[in-house]
């Protein structure tokens, strides 16, 4: 059930052009399902096909994880056909997320693609851009030592 949530996630984001890792599972790795690169940045990726609200647990094991591998972005996606609450948080996780340092987005897989690239789009803009001169002549009388 989940792997296939996981196929169904690896054709969403190879299709969008982005470039997926798949984790292999192993202890520690602290839910991650895969790593996808999207420009320069990397995302973390954990999936869950479950009908009931994401708990603490997953959102706190992407946190931690993301800490450990200094990734740009996380991401707990939900299978939106499997998911029977309309509210896809738990209150706790959806208190402790609000509060985290890490930037962490929880969506199903319709939004994936439309969330990574208004995030980054938000986040490049934020950026300070560094001050340019483009169109540069050198004044002759500085250069001659007379200004």
């Amino acid at each position: 059930k989940g792997h296939d949530f996981e196929t169904t996630l690896r054709k969403i984001f190879n299709d969008a052009g982005f470039i997926v890792q798949k984790i292999q599972v192993t202890e520690g790795d602290g839910g991650l399902d895969m790593i996808v690169s999207y420009q320069t940045n990397q995302i973390c990726v954990q999936s869950k096909d479950t009908e009931n609200p994401l708990i603490l647990k997953y959102v706190k094991d992407l946190e931690s994880t993301m800490m450990h591998h200094k990734h740009s972005l996380g991401m707990l996606i939900y299978n939106s056909s499997t998911m029977k609450k309309e509210k896809y948080l738990t209150k706790q996780a959806s208190i402790w997320l609000n509060n985290s340092p890490q930037d962490i987005i929880v969506c199903n897989e319709k939004q994936v693609i439309e969330e990574i690239k208004n995030f980054f789009k938000i986040k490049n803009e934020e950026e300070p851009e560094e001050l340019s001169i483009m169109d540069f002549k050198a004044d002759s009388f500085a250069l001659m030592g007379i200004v």
